[in-house]
């Protein structure tokens, strides 16, 4: 349980590689991966000899912290595609997006801003408040992280490098205005 969105993984290189591979499940796909100015969807996983994985590109934070900068991107594609994963942040919207999260058996934890107070019953051991999420926002994501993606951070520079992977089925995403 944590307050991160994603796997985090940090790392004390000093020179940033142009490019990170992580190891993935070709069938959680498509994969949202950051490239150097932005996020890049990938449908499909790079085969390669040693095994599949997905090849990306460290890039610099535009905000105080990447998390949010990739919540964005899920959201926008989640409501273009329809995935089904975004709800309304009323009770019954809370009760779809725990159903949408039903193969994590409990399992899960929700995010919510530390500012934000909730108009609807939620068990206070699945919050985590964190700064990170924005205002009249819930996201319900699996406890074990590494089972929606990871970030990558380079510690000794503003560089990170993410994947998500699993974003149909892997989180839910609850929000005021819909």
């Amino acid at each position: 349980m944590g307050s991160e969105l994603l796997n985090m993984v940090f790392t004390q290189i000093e020179k940033v590689p142009p490019f990170v591979a992580f190891t993935v499940n070709p069938e959680l796909g498509p994969f949202l991966v950051s490239s150097s100015r932005s996020f890049l969807w990938r449908p499909s996983a790079k085969k390669e000899a040693d095994g599949k994985y997905i090849v990306l590109s460290a890039t610099r934070t535009i905000s105080d912290n990447p998390q949010a900068e990739i919540l964005a991107a899920l959201v926008q594609r989640s409501l273009a595609e329809d995935w089904g994963n975004v709800f309304e942040a009323t009770p019954d919207g809370f009760e779809e997006a725990l159903g949408h999260m039903n193969d994590f058996e409990g399992e899960i934890d929700v995010l919510v801003n530390t500012n934000d107070t909730i108009d609807f019953d939620i068990e206070e051991d699945l919050l985590t408040r964190t700064t990170w999420v924005p205002p009249k926002t819930l996201i319900v994501v699996p406890r074990d992280r590494r089972l929606l993606g990871d970030l990558l951070v380079f510690e000794r520079t503003d560089y990170w490098a993410a994947v998500v992977y699993n974003a149909m089925n892997g989180l839910a995403i609850i929000v005021e205005d819909l």
